[in-house]
């Protein structure tokens, strides 16, 4: 899977949520989360391509490329074709975990989170480089800073497919108490 996938479902996930902005750099920090349950929880990565480490924290280049002409505002749109077969209900979990354990949160306050010391981008930053930021390294951070697994019991469904391979309806934004937001 390329990270332009992951990014893409977050892209469409928040195009269905209400009053919700995902920015680039709010989009790099998503796929750096992700990336890191991924390697933390299963052993293995959720895209092939490297995290680097930037000024305001990971970044996975090539995506942050696709969209750097949204500048600071909503990414409204996927990039190229979108398809949610493409991901199994795991990866669907795990990708619904991380939006919803950080998609709250402010490009500011996930500059703060990716920047604390000892994480991963402080291990290997160094101002005017973009240095990848090894698998390995997320990997053994993700594991010891306590999480154990994606915060999967908060995610509600509220229907499912027939063949119950994948969630039919997704979790109910927290904020929106009259609607519930039908993702699929």
């Amino acid at each position: 899977m390329k990270a332009i996938d992951i990014a893409n479902f977050f892209i469409d996930y928040n195009a269905h949520s209400i009053d919700d902005t995902i920015t680039n750099l709010k989009l790099n920090k998503l796929l750096y989360f992700a990336q890191g349950y991924s390697l933390a929880l299963y052993d293995k990565p959720l895209f092939s391509e490297n995290i680097e480490a930037w000024q305001y924290g990971p970044v996975v280049a090539n995506v942050y490329h696709k969209f750097k002409s949204n500048n600071k505002e909503n990414i409204a749109h996927t990039y190229g074709s979108f398809s949610l077969d493409i991901f199994d209900s795991n990866t669907i979990e795990l990708l619904l975990a991380v939006i919803n354990n950080y998609g709250k949160y402010s490009s500011s306050k996930l500059i703060e989170i990716t920047h604390e010391k000892g994480s991963p981008w402080d291990m290997v930053y160094s101002e005017n480089v973009n240095n990848i930021i090894p698998n390995n390294t997320i990997k053994e951070y993700f594991k010891n800073i306590s999480i154990t697994q994606p915060n999967l019991k908060k995610i509600y469904y509220i229907g499912k497919r027939e063949d119950n391979s994948k969630p039919l309806l997704l979790p109910a934004d927290w904020d929106d108490k009259e609607k519930y937001s039908i993702y699929l």
